[in-house]
C-alpha cells in the first residue's frame, strides 16, 4: 500500500472551516431548488385567455380607451366591446371591431 494512504494527518482549523463552508453552500443551493419547485412561479401560473379572464383573476386594468387588462406575465387583453370603427370619422366598409389580445 502507498505510504501516503497509510499516514493520517489531522486537518487544520482552516481546512475544517473551508469544508464546512462548502457543505453549507451545497445545502443552501439544494434547499433553494426544493423551495423553487415547491412554491415557485410554475405553480402560480394563471390560465388567462381573454379580457374577462384577465379581470376575473384581479389583474391590472389600465384606465384608457379602450380598456386594457394586463397580466402579471406581461400579456395584454383589450376590451372586446371596443369598436374601433365607431371612433373613425370615415371607416372603411370592411371595418370590424378589434378583439383579442396583443403582446407588447
Amino acid at each position: 500500500m502507498p505510504k501516503h494512504l497509510l499516514s493520517y494527518r489531522k486537518r487544520t482549523t482552516r481546512e475544517v472551516n473551508i469544508i464546512k463552508g462548502v457543505l453549507l453552500a451545497i445545502f443552501a443551493v439544494v434547499l433553494a431548488v426544493v423551495a423553487w419547485f415547491a412554491w415557485g412561479p410554475p405553480a402560480n401560473r394563471q390560465e388567462v385567455n381573454s379580457f374577462e379572464d384577465c379581470i376575473s383573476h384581479n389583474n391590472v386594468v389600465l384606465e384608457i380607451y379602450p380598456a386594457v387588462c394586463r397580466t402579471k406575465d406581461g400579456r395584454s387583453f383589450t376590451d372586446p366591446r371596443f369598436n374601433r370603427c365607431a371612433v373613425m370619422p370615415d371607416p372603411p366598409p370592411n371595418c370590424e371591431p378589434k378583439t383579442g389580445h396583443s403582446r407588447y
